[in-house]
């Protein structure tokens, strides 16, 4: 094994664990702000000081992208920012996410309660996957067709198996470890769990 400092590593092990973590997909990183790195998240709290008014997208582009929660709990992070220096007037908060659940993670009944509590955000859900992004006309456009206008653009990105994992051949042809969902774990001899 190698170190980033290019250290050479002799491990004797029955098992390997490592947390390779999953990339992601910068489609729209020019177009958009994010906070799915520090340096996105830093040039997103700019951005918000800044930010006059209108409407706030805050959008998954595909899927999977990591924590099903973040989303949710961004637009409501984001509208709190504005509540909290009284700026929340003339904001418009919407989540565009593909899940048909808002929050799949927590259930119908906890979804609903979380959607009342957040009575500052919309949500339009069950949507296509984000196709494209006319920065100049803040339009974005989705597979289906249908476009959306926006004045600040959050958008969560789709994320992708690390290239370790992917030249290491445990990849499928949509590009991820296939797993057992009941037993997490592979139909290989080696276990691997890519932590995001």
């Amino acid at each position: 094994m190698f170190t980033s400092a290019g250290e050479i590593l002799s491990i004797t092990s029955s098992w390997l664990s490592a947390r390779t973590g999953a990339g992601c997909n910068s489609r729209f990183a020019e177009a958009s702000q994010t906070f799915y790195s520090f340096e996105g998240a830093s040039r997103l709290h700019s951005a918000l000081a800044s930010f006059a008014g209108g409407s706030i997208a805050v959008v998954v582009a595909a899927m999977p992208y990591k924590c099903p929660g973040a989303p949710h709990e961004g637009a409501m992070l984001i509208a709190n920012y504005f509540r909290r220096n009284q700026r929340r007037t003339g904001m418009d908060i919407q989540l565009y996410t593909p899940n048909r659940n808002r929050c799949p993670w927590l259930g119908r009944n906890w979804a609903r309660r979380l959607c009342k509590c957040s009575k500052s955000s919309r949500y339009a859900s069950g949507l296509s996957y984000l196709a494209a992004v006319d920065p100049a006309g803040r339009v974005m456009r989705f597979q289906q067709g249908n476009t959306e206008r926006y004045d600040l653009l959050v958008a969560i990105p789709p994320h992708r198996a690390p290239r370790l994992v992917k030249d290491a051949g445990l990849t499928n042809a949509a590009g991820w470890v296939p797993v057992n969902p009941e037993r997490s774990l592979r139909n290989m001899p080696v276990c691997l769990r890519s932590a995001m």
